[in-house]
Parts: C-alpha cells; structure tokens; sequence
C-alpha cells in the first residue's frame, strides 16, 4: 500500500506510468522562500531542449520544474519533474546553481537548476493527457521562455555548462 505523497514509478514497454505528487505538505522552503527544482532537458550531443507546455496556459512552453520536496534529493526531484511533467528519463550532468524570483501571484521561489541529459522518452506518461513536449533547437527553446526571465537563466546557464 502506497503512503499519500510517495510516488511509484514502474515503467512498461513505451509508458510511464506515475502517479503525480500533489499538494504542499512536504514542500522545502528557505523561510518564506518556496524552494523549486528545474530540469533543462537536453539531447544526447546538447543542440536541443525538450520542451513542455504549461499546465494552466496550454500555448505556453516551459521547462520541467516543481518544488522540491522534504523526502527527496534535489537531483532526485529533477529526475522526477521530468518523469511526471515530460515523460523522459534523464540524467543530471551539471548543477545550474540558484535564480530567485517572484511569482505573478508575488511569492518569493528559489529555481534550483540542473541540465538533464534524456536517455529514455515515454510514449504515455502521468501528465499526457495535460501537457506536450517538443525537442526544439536551443535559439527557440531560448525564444518561447522569453517571457518567463527564471527559465531563462536556467537555459543559458545549460548553455554555458557544456
């Protein structure tokens, strides 16, 4: 039997299947900074980034992130960001360092960054039916995050840690 927030992956033939976290029980904060982790999702020689769309605004592309939570690594929650947000598996290369931001809604975040290079992807994951993904060369990925200056950061810096 599965305890509320634990999350159980088990992969099958070209799903992967997860169940998302949900909630904010068990969220890091650094006082009253919400502590959040970042997936830059590379290809195997680095010209392209996977890309997501938003979950609230579906034309909007985004990087994996999530807040990171009490019973988990930072590198195990980039890890797990990627499973459930785009349905790849990866493995960390660099350490991207912090970025702090406000949220639209004014709450302080810490983006904890970390590039990812994917070794598997996932025909049906816990969030296909919610979200695409798409591998873009690294001038467009750079394009559609524009507008959101903490993904941004984290992009570039992907860019510089080869």
């Amino acid at each position: 039997m599965c305890e509320t927030n634990q999350t159980v992956v088990m992969a099958l033939d070209d799903r992967c299947l997860m169940t998302s976290r949900t909630g904010r029980d068990l969220q890091r904060y650094d006082g009253c900074t919400r502590l959040v982790i970042c997936a830059v999702p590379m290809s195997s020689d680095g010209s392209r980034v996977l890309l997501i769309s938003s979950s609230k605004h579906e034309n909007q592309w985004i990087l994996p992130k999530g807040g990171w939570e009490a019973d988990e690594e930072a590198e195990d929650c980039a890890r797990r960001e990627l499973a459930e947000e785009a349905g790849v598996r990866g493995e960390v290369v660099a350490k991207l360092g912090a970025f702090d931001y406000t949220t639209r809604k004014g709450k302080s975040c810490r983006l904890l960054g970390y590039t990812m290079r994917i070794t598997r992807e996932f025909d049906e994951w816990s969030e296909s039916a919610t979200r695409r993904r798409e591998w873009v060369e690294v001038a467009t990925a750079k394009r559609r995050v524009a507008e959101r200056p903490e993904l941004l950061a984290m992009l570039e810096r992907a860019m510089h840690a080869r």
